[in-house]
């Protein structure tokens, strides 16, 4: 404890005396406040939301960032806001979401993403539903089925009775490697992904055809 309690003083200082350089700019911004808006909004991490802060505020994205990150570690003690290691571009990185009740944006995000990526690659969506409905694919294709699965919850007999429900392949997106194991073997016809490998098992010719 003394060790973590000294590191955390060392951070604060460091922080007052950026607040300072900055000619004491960084002070008068409601951190919390602006952390809650972000994410309320969408997924996202530190470093984006520092770069975000600090063109909207004129402040060092270093200032933004540590003092950003001081927030969701409490705002995380506090069970406003989850994070999840998640791979983008290949890397991972720790994005926060809210936790606020019906606000479910990791999953949003998530489904925004793999929107993107079937719009990018000319795959036509039939359609996309609404947080919260139930029974209904989270993206709907002509040749298959897109389900956006965060690993929050520990029930699968919803997911199970959509894979039973059509014929169609099904591609079950999560945010890392390691929950891939969670989904795998659900079905002849089902396939786990990350967003990043999304991408490349579209670009496979059987993909964009009938099972």
């Amino acid at each position: 404890m003394v060790g973590s309690e000294h590191a955390w003083a060392v951070r604060a200082e460091s922080t007052e005396w950026m607040e300072e350089e900055a000619g004491g700019r960084g002070k008068d911004i409601d951190y919390r406040a602006e952390v809650l808006r972000i994410l309320n909004e969408r997924m996202s991490y530190a470093t984006e939301m520092g770069k975000e802060i600090s063109a909207k505020y004129g402040i060092e994205k270093d200032l933004a960032k540590l003092r950003i990150k001081s927030i969701l570690e409490e705002m995380k003690n506090n069970n406003e806001v989850g994070r999840v290691k998640y791979l983008r571009d290949g890397k991972p990185i720790v994005m926060y979401y809210s936790r606020s009740p019906n606000l479910s944006n990791l999953h949003t995000g998530m489904q925004s993403q793999a929107v993107d990526i079937l719009t990018e690659l000319g795959v036509a969506v039939n359609r996309i539903s609404t947080t919260g409905e139930r029974g209904a694919f989270d993206i709907e294709t002509d040749f298959f089925m897109v389900e956006i699965e965060t690993g929050l919850k520990h029930n699968m007999e919803d997911l199970k009775d959509r894979i039973k429900s059509t014929n169609l392949r099904m591609i079950i997106i999560v945010p890392n490697r390691e929950l891939m194991e969670k989904y795998t073997g659900l079905g002849e016809n089902v396939v786990v992904a990350t967003i990043d490998s999304f991408k490349v098992l579209l670009e496979e010719p059987q993909m964009n055809r009938g099972s």
